[in-house]
């Protein structure tokens, strides 16, 4: 992609872009990166915010079990690792409400669109060799955008964060009963070596180049999973017959009030864009990458698409005939068979190495936050230990029922709705525009896309809040 000089910049960036240019001609004076996190690799001069084609020294490069950090595998490990969550899990809950045709109709909308921001992204990335979103948004859309990105992907990743931990906290709930008669010691405990081992990792992977072992035992982990739920849903296919076998609960929705049905629909596009708001982490794992060109980053950015969309639909078709549904199999008391055992051992595994991967995304937007000094090792684990706290007394709170909130449903609805919009849609599209114009085709149907999803949102939240406010006026 290249820029075309009768475009429209609405941000002046080829007029920044020059004077920058000419002002290196004059000075060696860097652009001004001192708060930057030590995710970034940059340059002084022109390669400042950029990593040079064909960096690969051994410092810049690590290696597990023979596979390096700057290969093409690795990057779509990383990427496919930091898509793929806990929110995927509930996927099948849409069908079962739905039914298949309307499922896969907003499925296949929601990934289209997806792929299509990513890979905007990509150009974006590609072009200007930028790897990291909030930095991104600085330079072409200044101050004011930037903390519109970095609240909004903070609170967005914080409300993932807590999403994965309530949801281990509920499964180990079922398997060391931290709700008996010691519930006290064995929370206590718990937390301690939870929050211990969550600390140690998150500050381990605060260089981006470690990142693809915990990417790694990610993917393995929830090939296994995926594996489960495929086997025990054909299992349960040929052991029929039973309801979820009867064509009409397969293919009817059960809402059959409309401006509920409406609403409702609105709700599962959200939960879709939910599970794969990848966007703020894939320009910074980009930079892993030996080679930033587009033949290269392509190949990385399809491969990984089709792994997620791939890992998606299988999860939701054959999620649907499990016998107990996956939200049952984390919530409730059910028969103590091995393979409900080892599903559970396996997904509290999982969510555990996926925690520490979305903290990249965390550590990129506070270190964006704080002017006028780089951070250092010690600040930045402060940090970590703020964050991982934070979000572990909010499950603590929730799950005692001091808090009375469904961290699942309304996490996906309410932060899906508003801040999963925006980091997905809205800045992905203004950032493009703003480098290349307004006029460009992908400029305009990125805007369409946007404005489609921004709508969606809204009309997700104002339901998600009606819900809440409902729930309340009958609960008192």
């Amino acid at each position: 992609m290249s820029y075309d000089s009768n475009e429209d910049y609405n941000t002046g960036f080829r007029e920044e872009e020059n004077n920058n240019n000419t002002n290196n001609n004059n000075t060696n004076k860097p652009r001004d990166s001192s708060n930057v996190s030590d995710n970034i690799v940059f340059k002084n001069d022109d390669d400042d915010l950029m990593v040079k084609e064909g960096e690969s020294s051994e410092e810049q490069r690590v290696s597990y079990f023979g596979i390096f950090s700057d290969t093409t595998f690795s990057s779509i490990i990383n990427i496919t690792s930091s898509a793929i969550g806990g929110g995927c899990l509930h996927f099948s809950s849409i069908l079962s409400t739905i039914g298949l045709p309307l499922t896969i109709i907003i499925f296949l909308f929601v990934s289209l669109c997806i792929y299509y921001t990513i890979d905007l992204l990509r150009y974006f990335v590609v072009d200007t060799k930028f790897f990291s979103f909030a930095l991104m948004t600085n330079e072409i859309l200044g101050k004011n955008w930037l903390r519109v990105y970095t609240i909004s992907s903070l609170i967005f990743y914080i409300s993932v964060e807590i999403n994965y931990l309530s949801t281990i906290y509920n499964t180990m709930s079922k398997m060391i009963d931290l709700n008996g008669d010691y519930k006290l010691l064995l929370n206590i405990i718990y937390f301690l070596i939870s929050i211990s081992i969550e600390i140690f990792i998150s500050s381990y992977i605060a260089k981006i180049k470690r990142i693809h072992l915990f990417s790694l035992i990610a993917s393995l982990l929830f090939i296994i999973i995926l594996l489960i739920i495929i086997i025990q849903g054909i299992k349960n296919m040929i052991d029929g017959p039973g309801n979820k076998f009867d064509k009409d609960v397969l293919i009817s929705p059960t809402i059959h009030n409309k401006s509920e049905f409406f609403f409702g629909i609105m709700s599962f596009i959200i939960e879709f864009v939910y599970g794969y708001s990848y966007h703020s982490s894939y320009p910074t794992l980009l930079k892993n990458l030996r080679s930033v060109d587009d033949g290269t980053t392509k190949k990385v950015h399809n491969i990984s698409f089709c792994i997620i969309f791939m890992s998606y639909f299988l999860i939701t078709f054959f999620g649907f005939f499990l016998k107990y549904s996956i939200a049952d199999i984390i919530e409730k008391n059910l028969d103590y068979s091995f393979a409900i055992l080892f599903f559970r051992i396996m997904l509290c595994l999982f969510l555990f190495s996926v925690v520490p991967l979305r903290f990249i995304v965390i550590r990129d937007n506070y270190s964006s936050l704080i002017d006028n000094s780089k951070i250092s090792f010690g600040s930045d684990l402060i940090y970590v230990c703020e964050v991982i706290l934070f979000c572990n007394l909010i499950v603590y709170l929730t799950n005692k029922s001091i808090i009375d909130f469904n961290i699942v449903t309304n996490f996906m609805q309410l932060f899906g709705g508003i801040f999963g919009v925006i980091i997905s849609f809205v800045l992905p599209v203004v950032n493009f525009v703003g480098a290349n114009g307004r006029r460009k085709v992908k400029s305009i149907i990125g805007y369409i896309f946007a404005g489609v999803f921004c709508v969606i949102g809204l009309l997700s939240v104002g339901y998600s809040i009606y819900g809440l406010v409902k729930k309340n006026h009958f609960d008192n």
